[in-house]
């Protein structure tokens, strides 16, 4: 017997020891849970005072995180509910985000009234659940002097 006969016999006996250690051919199944995007977040809320109407205020950050095993895709950011035009966002979230891949999302507050003013930064996903973000805008309103006006300016 040929020295290649001789290797080819042995892989092929190999083969079938490594299959029938496997538990045979064909019916092995891979367990665990299928390929899965997981939209999470690293704040659930943001909270903004400023000074009065129209101030400027720093922007605040949330960071989304795809905690899954297969690409999140973020179709959508959005600013929702009664006082949404008083905040903006901006944010680096791609269309395609990989398993343990970050985004930003950017939060701003421009008050267009006095008091509280709320809204929710929500996504849109193809993770199994899509968490929202609450957000709540605290401005004094307009500030008023209370001295005399000499015609230039308050004394």
């Amino acid at each position: 017997m040929s020295k290649f006969k001789i290797a080819k016999n042995l892989a092929a006996m190999l083969s079938l020891v490594l299959l029938a250690a496997c538990g045979g051919g064909g019916g092995s199944t891979i367990s665990g849970p299928p390929p899965a995007a997981a939209l999470s977040l690293s704040v659930t809320t943001l909270s903004f005072t400023a000074p009065t109407i129209s101030s400027a205020v720093p922007t605040q950050s949330i960071t989304v995180t795809n905690t899954g095993n297969a690409a999140l895709t973020i179709s959508q950011v959005t600013l929702s509910g009664t006082n949404a035009g008083a905040f903006t966002q901006t944010n680096t979230c791609s269309s395609n985000i990989a398993a343990n891949g970050t985004c930003t999302v950017t939060v701003g507050f421009s008050p267009t009234a006095s008091g509280t003013l709320t809204a929710s930064v929500t996504f849109t996903s193809n993770a199994a659940t899509n968490p929202s973000v609450s957000v709540t805008g605290t401005s004094q309103g307009l500030v008023w002097n209370s001295g005399t006006w000499n015609g230039d300016n308050w004394n």
